[in-house]
């Protein structure tokens, strides 16, 4: 297997991104360089040679502005790729990898046969030790339904959901939910979200989480939370354009969730090997 000696990582715009990545892969030994967009990168030229020099590139959502052109250059050098985006088993302090792409691109959207045993008992424990720690276990006593709401302006509802706005989420939330009462739950980062309807209550002083554990149905667009609520095992639909769209019978979501636990890795040294020798990346 070759071994690899710079590894590039591209993101559209600056921004945080998990600086975990830089002290692993320097700690093998390896080049780190970081790119943010075209401009630092020396135009057209420049990508091209950065890339032909690298073993590896990494981009982070792919599905960003300038993500489609890099994979192509990394085709057409031979350079092997990886996507990378924030983790979904939970999304805090992981970050998940994909051959593919994130969200409608991703490679978990196909058939999960490759999934063994294995993964499945590594999964049920992961998650099980996930919600143990955090106190989670599934009453579904609440009577009402949970909404968690995403960022408008965020790639996964611009380019994989059939909504343009989260009161446009809420409005069919309602409509195929008439009788039922809505709790609605803004993004971490939109706290001051505002959304309109019959039944609906907004809720800010509890986590998505905290709520799920007494919903009676989880309905959401393609946010990450709506992995953890599927691994508690909240009943869970999934709108827009996402894995869990595809994989909707139970057997289906336990192969997706052990493939989600098997493709993401901490800030831990070791943790990251096991991520990367998943896609024959050895460090």
């Amino acid at each position: 297997m070759k071994k690899i000696r710079q590894v590039t990582f591209f993101k559209s715009y600056p921004g945080s991104w998990p600086q975990c990545l830089l002290r692993c892969f320097s700690r093998a030994g390896w080049k780190f360089v970081l790119r943010h967009g075209w401009k630092n990168w020396g135009g057209a030229l420049g990508v091209i040679s950065e890339i032909r020099q690298s073993s590896l590139v990494l981009i982070w959502n792919p599905s960003e502005p300038g993500g489609e052109m890099v994979r192509r250059l990394c085709r057409n050098a031979g350079v092997p790729f990886l996507s990378v985006e924030n983790g979904l088993l939970p999304q805090t302090g992981h970050w998940h990898f994909d051959w593919s792409g994130i969200g409608s691109e991703s490679s978990l959207m196909n058939k999960l046969e490759w999934v063994t045993p294995r993964m499945l008992a590594v999964a049920d424990r992961y998650v099980a030790r996930h919600f143990s720690s955090n106190g989670w276990n599934y009453r579904g006593r609440g009577g009402y339904v949970l909404c968690p709401l995403q960022i408008e302006g965020d790639v996964s509802i611009t380019l994989d959901s059939s909504f343009p706005t989260m009161q446009a989420f809420v409005n069919h939330v309602c409509q195929v939910r008439p009788d039922a009462k809505i709790l609605v739950r803004p993004h971490p980062k939109r706290k001051d979200q505002k959304v309109f309807g019959l039944n609906v209550q907004i809720v800010t002083n509890k986590s998505t989480m905290e709520l799920a554990v007494d919903a009676e149905e989880v309905i959401g667009i393609n946010s990450t939370v709506l992995y953890e609520t599927t691994a508690l095992g909240v009943p869970t639909i999934a709108l827009g354009r996402c894995p869990l769209a595809v994989h909707t019978s139970p057997d289906e979501r336990r192969q997706l969730i052990a493939a989600a636990v098997n493709n993401q890795f901490s800030v831990d040294y070791n943790d990251l090997r096991r991520a990367l020798a998943h896609f024959g990346i050895l460090l």
